[in-house]
């Protein structure tokens, strides 16, 4: 497995891992007709829009010269979070046929080790609340929840929406509230 920072030329391949995923992830969590309606075209305009704004930064995992995975990191996004200290993972995606297999840890770690090095004290991002299986994953990385609740609307449906957070250290993540 190998994790680099994802260039321009990587759009079309983050936005086919990034339909693969929402259509093996949230099928049941969400209206099929925002799964059924996901565009390669449209989602890679938006990946390549992403990509030269410069204001996310994206590492990527190859395994065996395939791109199975993606990870965002930016500023927090909260309106109560103070930008300079807290950042946001705002996007981990392993294509399906790459699940269980410590991709998304190996994403996870390496977002940690630059929101640390970026000078970040906290990490947070956002999961659907019934998608449990992230859940699982994202307490297994020592994030917990930190009761932030939101609603998105997407497709016609309301979307609840938790937080997990976790204060980066040093070298060591602290597991808050374990």
């Amino acid at each position: 497995m190998i994790i680099r920072l994802a260039t321009l030329g990587d759009a079309a391949a983050i936005a086919r891992v990034h339909t693969e995923t929402w259509r093996g992830t949230y099928r049941g969590q969400m209206p099929d007709s925002v799964l059924d309606g996901l565009d390669s075209m449209f989602s890679t305009k938006f990946w390549t829009e992403h990509l030269q704004a410069g204001d996310i930064t994206t590492f990527l995992i190859e395994i065996k010269n395939d791109i199975a995975g993606f990870c965002c990191l930016m500023p927090s996004r909260d309106p109560d979070a103070d930008k300079k200290i807290v950042g946001e993972i705002a996007a981990i995606n392993i294509s399906p046929r790459y699940w269980r297999q410590g991709a998304g840890r190996k994403l996870c770690e390496r977002a940690m080790k630059e929101a640390r090095t970026s000078g970040l004290t906290t990490l947070t991002l956002w999961v659907l609340e019934t998608n449990h299986s992230a859940q699982r994953f994202y307490e297994a990385m020592g994030l917990s929840l930190d009761g932030g609740r939101k609603t998105i609307a997407l497709g016609g449906a309301d979307l609840p929406e938790v937080r997990y957070r976790c204060v980066l250290s040093g070298r060591e993540t602290l597991l808050v509230g374990k």
